[in-house]
């Protein structure tokens, strides 16, 4: 049977602790004592299903008490990948009472609670997924302070403060003596530890630990990670502007740039250079893609100095409180964010990149800058090469001989090194006053090009013909599209290839399959479901 200490302490310690919401307000749904002999017997039932050697763990008071602190200090109301993170880290304790916690913990958010989502959410954890650390991370970007709590619990143990603070609020079915018995399975003989280790912000983590902190899905994946610090740079004339102007409309809007798949965020744009062109960009964009633009991607038209962390703490507040954080901010150009500085000093471009940081950890987004090409554009980004340093990743964009691309300069944590190719297409929008035709440029990617330099080569002649047969239909249907967007059913890609190969009638679908599915490994293929285009 469940020890009855256990039960106890968390009739008691629950119940004083999750009176409160995170921020110390009551909630006007009380604690509820939700385990039972019966739920016990059922959880029980359950895990020996999974390990038939189940056994409860010990509890460890402590470490309940401990528990219950940093949930206290974690809003429920959060978003839901947070959430779900927090109760599989509880679920992965397996103590007994462990539902309590998860439950209570949950009703301090009563208007977005449901039992039998919470239950349903429980039953999908996986064994070995998550720990404590998980509970331990989020404590403390809330605000939670594991050293004072331990210092406290050293305290309050010395002179039973924690009877004081907590009898007020404890279970009228607890009495003295089982208050006594409670007193004392948490007040063991106090052990310090070297005083000069009180202080320490480090806590090293296993790689067990490391392995289970989550990490958020990038938002265009293989390339921008969804925190970081990055730079899309080239000369002027190469295309940069309407390159960055699809990229952001892509991540408000699509799916997958580039073949790259996208995570949808909030987009925020800090246009400091030819603001007077940007409306038309956009309205381009718009038009060439028949995409409308949501009202999540924003513009900011007001100087924002990057040697100024007023400017950023502010620019950063009005993002968090228009829900504009957690997403992908776009600041064009660096040097118009600091047209003061010398770039070429690493004094003045250090407060740049520290302002630059200070700006994605306060938001919790990507951080992307604008730059320029130094008058060499073989050496890369112009100024202090501290700037290349702090980079997560760094896109160079170039024009040559008649071709605009982009190319990974530098990617941290993926494969540098890739090109990709672009055209700027002419969109009309109407006409002016005088008659005269309003227009703008879109990017959009230039699969007719034919001098991509890091372009694979298709292994075997079977593989050459499925490419070249491929090609012409994407073009084709390229040209035919009101959109101009190149893409076939990999039906119809099979049958024309399988007519282009000698080999037997009976093979040729086979065959056929089998060189597109090499040609799709070689990334000289991409597939969106049914329908295949070229990268």
């Amino acid at each position: 049977m469940i020890t009855g200490l256990a039960h106890l302490y968390g009739a008691a310690m629950a119940y004083a602790f999750f009176n409160q919401d995170h921020h110390g307000n009551p909630v006007t749904v009380p604690y509820i004592d939700v385990i039972d002999d019966e739920y016990y017997e059922v959880d029980l039932t359950r895990q020996k299903k999974i390990n038939p050697n189940f056994q409860y763990p010990r509890e460890n008071l402590d470490e309940l008490m401990k528990v219950e602190r940093m949930l206290n200090a974690i809003s429920a109301d959060c978003d839901y990948e947070q959430y779900r993170n927090i109760i599989w880290a509880l679920e992965s304790t397996f103590w007994w009472n462990r539902y309590e916690l998860q439950y209570n913990w949950s009703i301090t958010a009563p208007h977005r609670f449901e039992e039998a989502a919470l239950k349903k959410l429980i039953a999908s954890y996986k064994h070995g997924k998550f720990t404590l650390g998980t509970l331990v991370m989020y404590a403390k970007q809330a605000g939670w302070d594991e050293e004072k709590y331990r210092i406290e619990r050293l305290i309050n143990r010395s002179n039973n403060k924690w009877l004081k603070k907590f009898r007020g609020n404890l279970d009228p079915r607890i009495n003295n003596s089982d208050i006594s018995s409670i007193k004392n399975n948490l007040c063991p003989t106090i052990n310090l530890t070297d005083p000069k280790d009180k202080n320490s912000k480090f806590n090293p983590l296993s790689i067990g630990e490391l392995l289970n902190i989550p990490k958020p899905p990038a938002i265009i994946a293989g390339l921008i990670a969804s925190k970081g610090i990055s730079a899309i740079y080239g000369p002027s004339g190469s295309g940069k502007s309407f390159a960055i102007i699809d990229l952001m409309c892509h991540i408000a809007t699509q799916n997958t740039w580039y073949g790259h798949k996208i995570k949808s965020c909030p987009v925020t744009y800090v246009a400091l250079e030819g603001v007077g062109g940007v409306a038309k960009r956009f309205q381009a964009w718009e038009e060439r893609h028949q995409v409308k633009i949501p009202a999540t991607l924003k513009v900011v038209t007001e100087h924002l100095s990057l040697l100024n962390p007023e400017d950023t703490k502010n620019l950063a507040n009005r993002l968090n409180n228009m829900g504009m954080g957690t997403g992908f901010i776009v600041i064009d150009t660096l040097n118009q964010s600091a047209p003061e500085a010398d770039e070429n000093i690493s004094k003045d471009m250090g407060r740049i990149i520290s302002n630059a940081q200070l700006l994605q950890k306060l938001t919790t987004s990507h951080v992307m800058l604008v730059h320029h090409s130094g008058k060499d554009t073989a050496k890369g980004l112009r100024g202090h090469s501290s700037l290349l340093a702090a980079l997560d990743l760094a896109i160079q964009v170039n024009k040559s001989g008649g071709k605009r691309s982009w190319h990974v300069a530098k990617n941290k944590d993926d494969i540098d090194g890739k090109s990709y190719f672009f055209k700027l297409e002419q969109v009309t929008l109407g006409m002016d006053e005088d008659g005269e035709l309003i227009t703008s440029c879109v990017a959009t990617p230039d699969i007719f090009s034919k001098s991509q330099a890091n372009k694979p080569k298709p292994r075997g002649p079977q593989q050459a013909i499925a490419l070249m047969v491929i090609t012409r239909l994407i073009q084709n249907s390229a040209k035919s599209s009101t959109q101009h967007i190149g893409r076939i059913k990999t039906s119809e890609a099979i049958k024309e290839v399988g007519d282009s190969l000698l080999v037997e009638d009976k093979r040729r679908a086979e065959r056929a399959k089998t060189a597109i599915n090499g040609l799709l490994a070689l990334n000289l293929l991409t597939q969106d479901g049914d329908l295949l285009s070229l990268p």
